[in-house]
């Protein structure tokens, strides 16, 4: 039977990207790819790596290649490594085997050059080794075999690709804040109720204190760990429950015009938001600027400016913000990520990526590759 319509032509998703462009352009830069999406490259050289790690208690293998672009000279470097799960009969009593599933593992990443790439074997065993130390040790040690697995993975732009994200096990249950946890809570839960209440602030500040200096011991600790209660000031006392009645007031707010009830209403709630915050910023001492930022850019996210079309009056503390991230950014205390996709406002404000244009150019370029590909097999004999 005919297809319906054959006349009609498929409209692409996204513009066209020209076949001049490689198509190891429209793979990540930022983190790993799979070995399978290499297939474009040539082999240069494939080998199986099988190491004894953590002094012979633990042994592993893999098979290592190192590929090369002809068309765009880029050098890859890619490990994979298979796993056999054991499948059991349902509610059986012991449990019975009857198959078994091969699964094959495995990430790519780009290199400099063919040494990189070469030398990219021998850290990568090192790192198994540090890490598998670093499993056996997490319960008991005092944090120093993480800190290598941090240092080996800092080595090169394609380590950290290959490295885990925070080197952790387990959050390494060296969590600071589990241990001093129900007396933050209890300390601003009083606040809450009066944030003039001067003992229970200093009594925070003291816990806040000691949880800093327990996440100072831990190697692996991240900005993005630190909690809202390490950092807590009593000028953020109602922000919480404010920031849960926002999301109705802005809601009616949709489509209303200037002066309207439901403006004035999302404007008072805005402006207390604002000013809380701006007394916080100014009355907090930060861990870190670091710990600044990502507390700073969470709070970003939150803010919608021009929800009332018009409302000029909504982009004071959004702008406010973003001179602060801006700041921090400026001076080099911090990193920036692919995790820090942050609204098109935003980004305009600050510097960070668009996190829809971000994902737009990930989905093109994903979008034909595909496309070339089925292409180049329709095409073969």
């Amino acid at each position: 039977m005919a297809m319906p319509y054959p006349h009609r032509s498929v409209r692409p998703l996204y513009p066209e990207i020209p076949d001049t462009v490689c198509d190891c352009a429209l793979l990540p830069n930022d983190y790993p790819t799979l070995p399978e999406e290499l297939i474009h490259t040539t082999l240069i050289h494939a080998q199986a790596l099988e190491l004894a790690l953590d002094e012979g208690r633990k042994h592993a293998h893999w098979r290592i290649e190192i590929r090369h672009c002809t068309t765009c000279d880029q050098w890859w470097w890619a490990e994979s490594s298979q796993r056999t799960d054991i499948t059991y009969a349902r509610d059986s009593d012991p449990p019975v085997a009857v198959g078994a599933v091969h699964v094959t593992l495995g990430m790519a990443v780009r290199c400099g050059d063919h040494a990189e790439a070469e030398a990219l074997t021998d850290w990568w065993g090192k790192y198994q080794d540090a890490i598998t130390r670093r499993d056996r040790l997490a319960s008991a040690g005092d944090g120093g075999d993480v800190q290598r697995c941090i240092d080996l993975g800092n080595t090169s732009a394609a380590t950290r690709q290959l490295s885990e994200s925070t080197a952790r096990t387990f959050n390494l249950s060296r969590d600071a804040r589990a241990r001093h946890e129900r007396d933050l809570r209890q300390y601003i839960d009083t606040l809450e109720r009066n944030p003039e209440d001067a003992d229970a602030w200093q009594a925070l500040q003291r816990v806040q204190a000691r949880c800093a200096l327990a996440r100072s011991w831990d190697a692996a600790i991240e900005p993005q760990d630190w909690t809202i209660e390490e950092w807590w000031t009593p000028a953020l006392a109602g922000v919480r429950r404010l920031e849960f009645d926002i999301y109705a007031v802005r809601n009616a707010a949709r489509g209303k015009a200037l002066d309207s009830p439901e403006h004035q209403a999302l404007r008072r709630i805005e402006d207390t938001i604002a000013e809380r915050w701006e007394a916080h910023c100014g009355r907090v001492a930060w861990p870190s600027p670091a710990v600044a930022f990502h507390a700073l850019l969470a709070h970003a996210k939150s803010l919608e400016p021009m929800v009332v079309r018009g409302d000029m009056a909504s982009w004071r503390h959004p702008d406010a913000v973003g001179r602060r991230l801006r700041a921090l950014l400026q001076s080099g205390a911090v990193e920036i990520t692919r995790h820090m996709a942050v609204p098109a406002w935003l980004a305009t404000r600050t510097g960070l990526p668009d996190g829809h244009e971000y994902q737009q150019q990930r989905n093109a370029a994903k979008y034909w590759l595909e496309v070339r590909r089925a292409r180049r097999a329709s095409a073969q004999p």
